[in-house]
């Protein structure tokens, strides 16, 4: 085994994500161009080999550093979701997009947050037809754990509240799974002595 070079420039602090079809393999990360664009990139292995990277859209963010903060891929009986952060122009948002076609292309981006998102998403399918995704919004020096519903067909559940903590980057990435009807949130709380917090919430 030996390890090979699939994408040489890309955006190092940003978690990647990946899922397997199959025998497709899809990576989510973000790629960073010489003129610091950093868009999210999808890489795929068919066949034992690794096809060009692409962008799931021309976010066009440039941005002379690392966000910290990477994409979420998720999948479904071959349907394929992502979600991430960006923030062209300064005007940060959350985008969720689906394939159909094994991470080939993905449908035009749409946006679920509120206006006020800080990114570090989480995300996953609860039918065939309903993702969720979480993530961090931010207001002065709080951040808050919120999540919604997205439909294929673009229709957006509310925005439902999960905790509101302190700490800023300390919190890292809030995660969730699905189980039954409900749904286990897991995130750091850097200001308590016990910091792994968690909570069941009905969807």
């Amino acid at each position: 085994r030996h390890d090979i070079s699939i994408d040489a420039m890309v955006c190092e602090c940003c978690p990647t994500s990946a899922v397997q079809l199959g025998d497709v393999t899809l990576v989510a990360y973000r790629d960073r161009s010489k003129s610091e664009i950093r868009n999210i990139n999808i890489l795929r292995k068919v066949g034992g080999k690794w096809g060009n990277p692409y962008p799931v859209h021309e976010d066009n963010w440039m941005i002379p550093g690392c966000p910290v903060n990477g994409p979420k891929l998720a999948e479904k009986n071959g349907k394929v979701a992502i979600a991430w952060f960006t923030a062209p122009e300064g005007d940060g948002r959350i985008n969720v997009a689906f394939s159909n076609d094994l991470g080939k292309t993905f449908s035009d981006p749409i946006r679920v947050d509120n206006g006020q998102p800080q990114g570090r998403v989480d995300l996953e399918w609860q039918d065939e037809k309903t993702v969720v995704v979480s993530w961090l919004d931010a207001k002065e020096e709080y951040s808050t754990i919120v999540y919604r519903k997205i439909d294929t067909n673009g229709t957006l559940s509310k925005i439902s509240y999960v905790e509101t903590l302190g700490g800023g980057r300390g919190i890292g990435y809030p995660q969730f799974e699905l189980i039954g009807d409900k749904t286990l949130f897991v995130w750091t709380d850097p200001l308590e002595k016990n910091q792994i917090k968690s909570r069941w919430i009905g969807l």
